[in-house]
């Protein structure tokens, strides 16, 4: 057990450390650094601040009873590059801001929580800048087999960070799957040589042989139409998405691209939430 350490006033003068033998395993400054583990914070164990390293597998901070841990503060912090998350779990049904668990993904993201009588309450946070960006372009490939609403995508420009996973099906067409929640921008450009050209996006939906302009209002997220052959349609978007969502370049289905510049489609990670 870690010994107590020092406590300062104001005006730094140092305060002698109890001796009571019921304060015994009681200290303040106390860090405990994990590696490529699990750990459950325990209501005596005196520690203010936790560091993880996940290594390439998610970890999970299990957090004491609020009952035992009135007032308690707590900062928890992911230290490594590794990519798999540092997951916070409040124990049983305990909360969070009302979740039962928060998430830590990044390098140095790090949250700071205090015990309420009714719950964990986050007190202070900081989360790396976004980095996740996925652009492709060059519509030659036409539309999924099955899918034939959903567009699909010949080349990758950028494909970065980990917010965003990008895949491309013969069948199901293209695919953008939202890993964080957050804010996200979104644009697509699209045009045809013969006749207009009605382009959207989708979240979420299982219509993929239905016409963007027909699709449920639920899975509905922008549309545009051009007015003549060879003119190119655009929609640009800015929403909200959670963890799971899943965007897709929805179309009217009918054939055609005007080449690489005329045919992009791109979504950027604006803002992270934990």
């Amino acid at each position: 057990m870690p010994t107590i350490k020092k406590l300062y006033t104001a005006s730094g003068t140092a305060i002698t450390a109890p001796t009571d033998s019921s304060l015994t395993g009681l200290n303040f400054e106390d860090i405990l650094t994990t590696t490529s583990a699990d750990y459950t914070v325990l209501d005596d164990d005196g520690y203010t601040t936790l560091l993880f390293s996940t290594g390439g597998s998610n970890r999970t901070c299990t957090l004491p009873t609020l009952a035992a841990n009135e007032n308690r503060v707590i900062k928890i912090k992911k230290i490594d590059s590794g990519t798999g998350t540092l997951i916070i779990d409040g124990e049983g049904s305990e909360t969070i801001d009302g979740s039962t668990t928060k998430v830590l993904r990044k390098q140095y993201d790090e949250i700071v929580i205090q015990a309420s009588a009714t719950e964990w309450v986050i007190v202070g946070i900081y989360l790396v800048p976004p980095d996740s960006e996925v652009h492709v372009y060059n519509g030659a490939l036409g539309h999924g087999s099955t899918s034939t609403c959903i567009r699909r995508f010949n080349d990758i420009g950028v494909n970065t960070g980990t917010s965003i996973t990008y895949a491309d099906s013969a069948t199901l067409g293209a695919t953008f799957t939202i890993n964080e929640a957050g804010i996200y921008a979104i644009s697509y450009i699209d045009a045809r040589a013969a006749g207009s050209c009605a382009i959207g996006v989708s979240k979420n939906s299982n219509q993929g042989t239905t016409a963007i302009s027909g699709i449920s209002a639920a899975h509905f997220v922008a549309y545009a139409e051009s007015g003549s052959a060879g003119e190119s349609s655009f929609v640009g978007q800015t929403l909200v998405l959670a963890s799971g969502d899943v965007i897709r370049a929805h179309t009217d289905g009918l054939p055609g691209s005007l080449g690489d510049n005329k045919t992009r489609f791109r979504i950027v990670q604006v803002t992270r939430n934990i």
